[in-house]
């Protein structure tokens, strides 16, 4: 559907040299998405019909009389699409909305009038005689009108709704026509094709990224050292294997130029690695693992199960929205708070810790012991607590002075 140029540095992603995400922002935007059902059947539309809208010289009268129904499905797909890609943060970077909202398939179709069953199909006129051109025509298959060139030629314009290639046979026999042809075919098999990846890029994120990101990528819920990720990636790649033979199951993709540019960030200048990608799969790919060796990785919260985005620092497993049992506190709030709790539970070092701390904050509200001594006895206890968990030292000694 498009093309563009994304400058990475650090961090930080430029479309347009302006900035426009973090690492994996946009991947964490698409993942909160949910709109498989929609997509799997635009992808069928894409995958299966494109072929009845190649014209050729001896259609059937049954391929004439269906082909304006294909035409008119692909084209409500191409608009459905087309509205989803506008809800996405990304359009308003690497897209306008008039060429979004232009119906690009009947554009194309439409710029081959001598094919097709005209506005002025039903009227007497003698084409190849001005004079008898009236100023427009309008029915129900669009609108056509006389207009001139640059070169003050008289020209004839027409934008249909409707296509029945009612015209072909004779057009053929024109000197010319043929390539016309040809070259309307190649114009709308590549128009489909794009819809078609750009339908799958939305689709790999929903079957492909989703697995990587919860099962590979933060199943150990931290940060990967290289040879972690590696294991990880040769494991997850592994399980592709066994997936249905679709394009969107394939973790692969590509850029088509790269190069270096400096771009302006405020008051400097900034040297960034700059990338042309062909596609929104492509940019998807890149910006992953660029993402990746910056720690900054989408994660799908413990609590609610939306996907946030990690950005360096330390490594959690809650988000900071509020949460959906108390929106007076955050995801990273009630998590911290249950972690907390669970290991109390279960943990012996963190019961004996839980215990005595219990016990020396008693003292503290019976002053017993001082805000001094009592906070001086926390950082201890948090240090001791640690050494245990560590196994620096033993179970049995920890237990004896923490209860001190």
């Amino acid at each position: 559907m498009f093309s563009f140029t994304a400058h990475f540095y650090e961090n930080e992603i430029y479309i347009n040299k302006k900035f426009a995400y973090k690492n994996n922002e946009f991947l964490t935007e698409l993942l909160n998405l949910d709109i498989t059902d929609d997509l799997n059947r635009y992808r069928t539309v894409l995958m299966k019909e494109p072929q009845y809208l190649r014209l050729f010289g001896d259609m059937s009268d049954y391929e004439i009389e269906s082909y304006n129904a294909y035409a008119q499905n692909i084209q409500a797909v191409m608009n459905n699409l087309d509205f989803f890609f506008e809800k996405l943060s990304i359009s308003k970077l690497i897209s306008n909305s008039e060429f979004m909202q232009t119906e690009k398939l009947f554009a194309i179709l439409s710029s081959k009038t001598w094919f097709w069953e005209t506005p002025c199909s039903d009227t007497d006129s003698d084409w190849n005689d001005e004079d008898d051109y009236e100023d427009d025509y309008v029915n129900d298959y669009g609108f056509s009108y006389l207009d001139l060139d640059s070169s003050g030629i008289h020209v004839y314009r027409s934008q249909l709704n409707k296509f029945f290639p009612s015209g072909l046979r004779y057009s053929l026999d024109c000197a010319g026509m043929s390539l016309d042809l040809e070259d309307m075919n190649a114009q709308v098999e590549n128009l489909c094709k794009s819809y078609l990846t750009f339908t799958e890029d939305v689709l790999r994120v929903i079957h492909l990224y989703h697995d990587f990101v919860d099962n590979y990528l933060n199943a150990q819920s931290k940060f990967l050292d290289s040879d972690s990720l590696a294991n990880a990636f040769v494991s997850f790649i592994d399980s592709t294997k066994k997936k249905p033979d679709r394009n969107y199951f394939k973790f692969t993709s590509g850029y088509s130029k790269f190069f270096h540019s400096v771009i302006k960030k405020g008051d400097k200048n900034i040297f960034c690695a700059s990338y042309e990608f062909q596609s929104i799969g492509a940019f998807l790919y890149f910006d992953l693992f660029h993402g990746i060796q910056q720690n900054y990785i989408p994660k799908k919260c413990m609590n609610c199960g939306t996907y946030f985005l990690i950005k360096s620092g330390k490594y959690t497993d809650y988000c900071d929205h509020p949460a959906p049992q108390d929106n007076s506190k955050t995801c990273r709030e009630i998590g911290s708070r249950k972690k907390y709790d669970d290991k109390c539970k279960t943990d012996p070092v963190w019961q004996t810790y839980n215990r005595a701390y219990k016990a020396h904050y008693a003292r503290y509200m019976k002053k017993k012991m001082t805000v001094a001594e009592f906070e001086k006895w926390s950082a201890w206890a948090v240090a001791w607590r640690t050494k245990a968990e560590k196994d620096e030292i033993s179970f049995e000694e920890y237990a004896t002075e923490i209860k001190k």
